[in-house]
């Protein structure tokens, strides 16, 4: 047990040597990071709430940009391709470069949501204290500039394999430091109900799944929103991502949903901007 959290501790000195090392200052101003022979850009998609009848932005939701050569290529597929230590490594970094690039934008009305990886989670399944604490210092990046509590939130995805033990250890720790939690991936065929209510998360982020069905039938907009009152029963806002058009819009805001993400309000830029959506209700 000694000589694993020798080691454990070995690779959390040698992850933040690899940050140090890759992360760097662009002349335009943005910071980017070259790991592993690829280019990793950050971009932000906004995250709006429904106020006196504007969608107003509250947050952004960090995405990897990963490019090698001139080709831009898919972050799963990069993350696919690294051995299993190098894909924490790499997590880390993109988690730092997300938050260096949204402080350098002083953004301190908003909200930034950073993802992590179920590899993350696994290995450090036996230290989940450490791995909240990396977290939590994130806050301090920035040149002077920091995070304020709850300003950063944390994404884990409700992957059916992902062991609910090994969540809750992490979730449980994320709260002792101050930051932000949503689950994402609520699944309209295998809604985790159970996890929610294990985790308390401050938002559940509902996939694309719910908008599937036919959104202009009363009865499934009954559905969905006896399903957002449940969330909400529980302390978390209900969040509706990948939005593609007006109906789908619509029906969100129909059904009750606190938060609207995707593609129809806006797309994610290197720059963050600041929109609000005038609605004709």
């Amino acid at each position: 047990m000694l000589l694993r959290k020798f080691m454990e501790n070995f690779e959390e000195t040698r992850a933040q040597r690899v940050v140090s090392d890759y992360l760097r200052d662009e002349t335009d101003g943005a910071a980017r990071a070259q790991f592993m022979g690829h280019f990793l850009n950050s971009v932000f998609q906004p995250v709006f709430e429904l106020r006196n009848k504007q969608l107003v932005v509250v947050g952004f939701e960090a995405y990897l940009r990963t490019v090698a050569g001139t080709a831009e290529i898919a972050p799963q597929h990069y993350f696919r391709s690294l051995e299993a230590e190098d894909q924490s490594f790499t997590d880390r970094l993109c988690r730092e470069l997300h938050v260096a690039n949204f402080l350098k934008q002083s953004r301190p009305q908003e909200s930034l949501s950073v993802n992590i990886t179920q590899q993350t989670l696994f290995d450090h399944q036996m230290h989940a204290e450490m791995l909240a604490e990396e977290i939590y210092h994130l806050h301090q990046l920035g040149g002077g500039r920091t995070l304020k509590p709850k300003q950063l939130n944390v994404e884990i995805n409700l992957a059916p394999d992902l062991d609910a033990g090994l969540v809750f250890s992490f979730t449980n720790q994320l709260r002792k430091v101050n930051v932000g939690l949503t689950l994402e991936g609520f699944d309209a065929d295998c809604a985790s109900f159970s996890r929610i209510v294990q985790n308390k998360p401050d938002a559940v982020k509902f996939n694309r799944s719910w908008l599937d069905a036919d959104i202009f039938s009363n009865d499934y907009i009954n559905l969905v929103s006896n399903t957002v009152i449940a969330i909400k029963a529980v302390g978390a806002k209900a969040h509706l991502e990948h939005i593609e058009t007006k109906d789908e819009l619509a029906f969100a805001i129909a059904c009750g949903f606190d938060r609207f993400q995707g593609f129809y309000l806006n797309s994610p830029h290197a720059v963050m901007q600041r929109t609000e959506i005038q609605l004709d209700m």
